[in-house]
């Protein structure tokens, strides 16, 4: 897989009907100042544009920037790095084997299932033993609270802690991961959030999976740290085999990552920046707009990517959770700070606007609400209303589809 997946992806290329109608009216040069994993401003770098990218949360700007514009140097670098954290677990291999009573010799494991207190080791020889976690093993992060003082994260259970995300044994294997990661460069850092997922007890196993296939592979069942009853421990000298062979597969991106400057001078396709939207560097009247703001009764991206923020060393995460546009009461956000906030963003939005703005925004019940804010500074030029199917693939949401509003509006 050439693409680390995020969380609330669009489905951007169902979009890509009603945007072409519209963006041959833009400017060359577009800006989404709440970028995500980057699926927009990937999708207007088809359509010919050079594209501002920003997003505040650093998480997102790593997944963004390389979805999109990995280059060959980039995928070597991925791959030098995989083969050393390889090496490293290779070290600590009879983590990963048990011993099989009917072929009477030890058997690599393919995965253990964790399932109310009682563990199973599936192994490569084809059957199935009782097996258990390591006695002992605690890092320091393990004890980091995913909590605000006494406020739970999310849905997390109350006093849940980053460590209680993983087995003992899995922490142990994250610890040998982040060494060598230490030595990698940025774009390592990029590859192995997917290794850190899977590595977690949030990759919840159904009943009906005994056998992993091609045509499954767990999920982030619900947008919350949780923990299933029953969950798969990967083996990740495996995943990391997978990962590695993935990669020769991934073809190098030809748009030219550049400065502000040099994409307002056609010099580069891309920027990327991670920053608050009110704190963009852009000159007045500089861009177009093509964007999906942030929904106020949506998914806590800040919450979700905090223990991948923390693995990984992204310091202070903190002014994620102060500036974020988001509503969550247990952290003082009410619907009207999301609104006096998505005002003050429109303002700046507004300021570096050429010409022309197009936004998508889900229907929900406080669209009324985020139309006034848009219509306060921008005149709606045209109005379509897309439903677009839901793709089951998460537990916990049983909608069959996803309404938006996308609106061309003029400066």
């Amino acid at each position: 897989m050439c693409y680390v997946s995020y969380w609330g992806v669009k489905h951007t290329l169902e979009f890509r009907h009603v945007l072409k109608e519209y963006v041959k009216n833009l400017s060359t040069i577009v800006l989404d100042p709440y970028g995500g994993s980057g699926g927009l401003a990937k999708l207007m770098l088809s359509f010919g544009k050079r594209v501002i990218y920003n997003d505040l949360n650093p998480v997102a700007y790593l997944i963004a920037r390389y979805n999109i514009a990995k280059n060959q140097e980039d995928l070597e670098d991925m791959k030098k790095c995989l083969i050393k954290i390889r090496e490293s677990i290779d070290n600590a291999q009879e983590l990963f084997y048990e011993y099989c009573h009917i072929c009477n010799r030890f058997s690599e494991v393919k995965y253990r299932v964790y399932e109310n207190g009682d563990v199973r080791a599936y192994l490569e020889c084809g059957h199935i033993v009782k097996s258990a976690d390591v006695s002992s093993y605690k890092p320091p992060w393990v004890s980091i609270s995913l909590s605000y003082s006494s406020i739970r994260f999310l849905k997390a259970a109350s006093g849940l802690t980053l460590g209680d995300l993983f087995t003992r044994r899995n922490a142990m294997v994250i610890d040998m991961i982040l060494n060598v990661l230490n030595k990698c460069p940025i774009s390592a850092k990029y590859i192995v959030i997917p290794i850190i997922y899977l590595l977690s007890k949030m990759a919840f196993f159904p009943k009906g999976k005994e056998n992993i296939s091609k045509s499954w592979k767990p999920s982030w069942a619900v947008p919350a740290y949780w923990i299933p009853r029953r969950f798969i421990e990967y083996n990740p000298r495996l995943i990391i085999d997978t990962k590695i062979q993935n990669l020769s597969f991934c073809k190098p991106a030809k748009h030219k990552v550049g400065t502000v400057e040099e994409v307002l001078k056609k010099r580069a396709h891309i920027v990327f920046l991670n920053s608050d939207a009110v704190n963009l560097p852009l000159p007045p009247r500089s861009v177009d707009i093509v964007t999906d703001p942030p929904y106020p009764t949506d998914i806590q991206y800040g919450e979700l990517y905090f223990f991948f923020a923390i693995l990984l060393g992204f310091k202070n995460y903190d002014q994620v959770f102060q500036n974020e546009l988001i509503v969550n009461k247990n952290r003082g956000f009410s619907l009207d700070d999301y609104i006096k906030r998505l005002d003050k963003h429109m303002s700046k939005i507004h300021q570096v606007t050429k010409k022309h703005a197009i936004f998508i925004v889900k229907n929900s019940k406080n669209i009324d609400k985020i139309l006034s804010i848009i219509e306060k500074y921008y005149d709606i030029k045209e109005q379509k209303d897309i439903i677009l199917r839901k793709k089951r693939s998460r537990i916990g949401d049983h909608r069959d589809s996803y309404s938006y509003i996308v609106l061309f509006a003029k400066r």
